[in-house]
């Protein structure tokens, strides 16, 4: 991965855009009846006919991916819009888990649910694409209500 995708040095700015629908992730606005979780919810911005320009130019559709200090080839998500990191948290009876912006720190510990850490997976598509996973998941450690 460390060839492909470097995650060591200082924060990289990205976006994320969906190979299938080829639509970038952004944060849901906070106030929008979408933001039920605390404004960190995450929707695919870019409509049919948006200028990627357009889109790429928004901070709600930017992030830095930061290495972690702690866990080789591990990284932090923080959104541009608010410097929040992505974490784990469950959306409600019935609703599910989301990854949502709301975290102040970093955090490198795996044994904990407010671990901040995502790993990059490489795709095997042979376009060097990648996607990335959150690291509690992999470990199956439970997530924080």
């Amino acid at each position: 991965v460390e060839e492909m995708f470097p995650v060591t040095g200082s924060p990289k700015c990205v976006a994320f855009r969906s190979k299938h629908t080829r639509k970038y992730l952004g944060s849901v606005h906070v106030g929008s009846e979408e933001s039920a979780v605390g404004g960190g919810r995450f929707f695919e911005e870019l409509s049919d006919g948006a200028d990627d320009v357009d889109v790429l130019a928004s901070p709600y559709t930017r992030f830095y991916l930061e290495p972690s200090k702690e866990h080789d080839g591990l990284l932090h998500v923080r959104c541009c819009h608010n410097n929040k990191y992505w974490v784990a948290k469950h959306g409600g009876e019935g609703s599910g888990h989301w990854i949502i912006g709301i975290v102040n720190e970093p955090n490198d510990d795996l044994s904990k649910p407010s671990c901040t850490l995502f790993e990059p997976v490489p795709l095997t598509d042979g376009d060097n694409n990648l996607s990335i996973r959150y690291v509690l998941y992999r470990l199956s450690i439970p997530v924080s209500t």
